[in-house]
C-alpha cells in the first residue's frame, strides 16, 4: 500500500466515524425533542384536569380525586410513560404548578425582584404569588397534600425528584427578594432568608385554601403583616 492509499483509507474511515457520530447525535437530538413533547402534553392535559376539578368544586364544595390513569389517557401515552415523566401525582401537580407561576412569579422574582424597594418588591410578589394560587386551588391543594407529606417523612426538602418541594422552590423565589430586604438593613438576619421565604409561601398557601372569598390583595397584606412586619428590624 502506497502512502497515498493509506492517507485515503485514514480519511475515508474519519469520515465514516463523523457521520456515524453526526447520525447517533441526529437521533439523540430526535429522541429529547419527542420526550419534551410528550412532557409538555402531559403538563396541558394535566393543568386542563386541574382546571376542571376547580370547576367540580364550586358546584359540589369539593374536589374530586385526580386521576393519573385518566390524564395518561388524555394525553394519548401510556402510564408507565407518565411516570416515567414525573414519579407521581405531587410531582406532576408541583411541575404543572411552575409552569403555571413561571413568567408571573419566577421570571418576575428574578428580572424585576431586584430593583426598586425591596420590600415593596416583596409585597407584590406576595401578591402576584396570591392571584395564581386563587385561580388554582385544586391544583395548589394537591401541591400543599403532597408537600406535607414528604415534610413529614423527610422533614426540610431533600432535593430528590419525587419531593415536589425541589420541583417548586417557592422558598427560594421568595427567599431572595428576603434577602434583599436583609442586605438593606431592612429586615432581621437573626433569620436564614430562605426559611422565612418558606414561612411566607407556608402561610400564603394556607390562606388561600381557607379564605378563598379573599382577594389576593387581602390575602397578601395579611401574610405580609403577619410574617414580613414581625422579622422587620426594629
Amino acid at each position: 500500500m502506497t502512502v497515498d492509499q493509506h492517507r485515503d483509507d485514514s480519511r475515508t474511515a474519519a469520515d465514516g466515524h463523523g457521520r456515524a457520530a453526526a447520525e447517533g447525535d441526529g437521533r439523540a437530538a430526535a429522541a429529547d425533542g419527542r420526550r419534551a413533547q410528550t412532557r409538555a402534553r402531559i403538563l396541558e392535559v394535566a393543568l386542563a384536569e386541574w382546571r376542571r376539578l376547580d370547576d367540580v368544586a364550586e358546584q359540589r364544595g369539593e374536589w374530586p380525586n385526580v386521576r393519573m390513569k385518566a390524564i395518561a389517557s388524555e394525553a394519548g401515552v401510556a402510564l408507565s410513560t407518565l411516570y416515567d415523566h414525573f414519579a407521581g401525582q405531587g410531582v406532576l401537580a408541583a411541575s404543572v404548578l411552575r409552569q403555571v407561576l413561571h413568567e408571573d412569579v419566577f421570571v418576575w422574582a428574578e428580572e424585576e425582584g431586584g430593583t426598586g424597594d425591596p420590600m415593596a418588591r416583596l409585597g407584590e410578589l406576595v401578591a402576584r404569588l396570591a392571584q395564581q394560587l386563587l385561580a388554582h386551588r385544586a391544583l395548589t391543594s394537591t401541591v400543599i397534600a403532597s408537600a406535607s407529606i414528604h415534610a413529614i417523612r423527610q422533614g426540610s426538602p431533600s432535593g430528590q425528584p419525587d419531593d415536589p418541594r425541589t420541583v417548586l422552590p417557592l422558598p427560594a423565589a421568595i427567599g431572595g427578594l428576603v434577602a434583599r430586604g436583609q442586605q438593606a438593613g431592612l429586615l432581621r438576619t437573626d433569620v436564614p432568608a430562605v426559611e422565612i421565604g418558606s414561612s411566607i409561601n407556608n402561610l400564603l398557601m394556607l390562606r388561600v385554601m381557607t379564605r378563598p372569598g379573599s382577594s389576593a390583595e387581602d390575602i397578601a397584606a395579611h401574610v405580609m403583616s403577619l410574617v414580613v412586619e414581625g422579622i422587620r428590624r426594629r
